[in-house]
């Protein structure tokens, strides 16, 4: 992941990416330290049908984030809070 964030940046200029994923994608950025930024969108609708929500396994840890704040739209609430560093 490194690699092609680098890659990123020095081909293109990109210096932020938005990564949306299921808990395998998002273990993997937080267990190599690519995460500064969370953003949770909580809707009110629960899956059901063997589609329930897996942990974020690779991290190992309680993480205290820092500071946050949340937004409502419509029904919907999503909270943003900073990685520590």
């Amino acid at each position: 992941l490194q690699d092609v964030l680098q890659q990123l940046s020095f081909s293109f200029g990109i210096r932020s990416i938005m990564v949306e994923g299921g808990s395998s994608i998002l273990s993997s950025f937080a267990a190599q330290g690519l995460v500064n930024c969370v953003c949770i969108t909580i809707a009110p609708k629960l899956l059901g049908q063997d589609k329930g929500l897996p942990s974020i396994h690779a991290i190992p840890k309680l993480i205290d984030l820092v500071g946050g704040s949340f937004l409502t739209l419509g029904r919907d609430c999503i909270f943003v809070a900073k990685w520590p560093s």
